[in-house]
């Protein structure tokens, strides 16, 4: 219900945004196609980003056990490579343009991806850092490089839509990826626990099943260490983090296969010079035409005059 609901709230913003004087997404500068790149790579990186910045501290606190303190700083590998690949990106965009500082930063988040699903069996800390320092500097290229690779590319007077329009595919691919890996994590999840509940034998009454849920409510607030009271309880907790651990290494892969869809598209799609398409975006014909960075209009139904075959010296 809440989907098929969402959907349709879509296609009905969809339909109003292209009929209304000022629209706050203006789809005619999706014909940039550095523009309509740049929005793609953010909804991905966003995917990727918020949607393990949501997941991995439960990681730590179920997993690896740490109380919440103690997870935030293990997260800080992630966040300074952030900051320290920004200049480097920008740097690298004013030299070549955006395709390969996006491809470069998609191709090492999927390698992040890789390091921390090959990491998380190991259930430590120090096993993550490589992963976690990989995603660090693929952000920082992505995130870094976005912003120009898409406002250089639209007029100077429609930058400031373009800007909010990039800044709102980031978070809606951060909502997207929060649902979508949390509830591919939740469900798989479950199915795991009861399944080797079934092969170990091990039958609960409903009581215990509460029980054990508000073990967990309790191992996501404190960390799952500090539940450890009994036999019984260990016994279950064991289950827990074996099938997390398998989920986790799942979702972990999952973002990889999000980056690489990145590396893909920006690889297609971004040139160091814009390329305008001249009919909509979402139409059945289009003619490719060129144009220089920032310079053509947003919406053409012609094509550039043609160049002076003999140009006066």
């Amino acid at each position: 219900g809440p989907l098929l609901l969402g959907a349709l709230a879509l296609a009905a913003f969809g339909v109003i945004e292209t009929r209304v004087e000022n629209p706050m997404i203006e789809f005619r500068l999706f014909r940039h196609l550095n523009f309509l790149a740049a929005n793609i790579s953010q909804f991905l990186a966003g995917m990727i980003e918020l949607g393990l910045g949501f997941l991995l501290p439960f990681y730590l606190l179920l997993v690896v056990g740490i109380p919440p303190a103690a997870a935030g700083l293990a997260l800080i590998p992630a966040t300074l490579p952030i900051i320290l690949a920004g200049p480097g990106a920008g740097k690298t965009f004013d030299r070549v343009g955006g395709r390969m500082p996006l491809a470069v930063g998609f191709g090492v988040l999927a390698a992040s991806g890789i390091a921390l699903s090959i990491a998380a069996s190991d259930a430590k800390v120090v096993s993550l850092i490589p992963g976690l320092v990989l995603q660090g500097i693929g952000l920082g290229l992505v995130l870094t490089t976005n912003d120009p690779t898409g406002l250089d590319s639209v007029p100077e007077d429609d930058q400031g839509v373009a800007a909010g329009m990039i800044n709102t595919t980031e978070q809606l691919g951060g909502a997207v990826g929060i649902a979508a890996l949390v509830a591919f994590e939740y469900g798989r999840y479950i199915n795991l626990v009861k399944d080797k509940l079934a092969e170990r034998g091990i039958k609960y009454t409903p009581g215990q099943f509460e029980h054990y849920k508000e073990v967990i409510i309790q191992g996501e607030q404190r960390g799952l260490n500090a539940e450890r009271t009994n036999s019984n309880v260990d016994k279950i907790l064991d289950i827990t983090i074996h099938a997390h651990i398998e989920v986790f290494q799942l979702v972990f892969l999952l973002t990889a296969a999000i980056a690489f869809l990145g590396m893909v598209s920006s690889l297609i799609l971004v040139r160091q010079s814009d390329r305008v398409r001249e009919q909509p975006i979402f139409g059945r014909r289009s003619r490719w035409i060129l144009g220089n960075a920032g310079t053509t209009p947003g919406l053409t139904r012609h094509p550039p005059p043609p160049e002076d075959p003999d140009p006066d010296p």
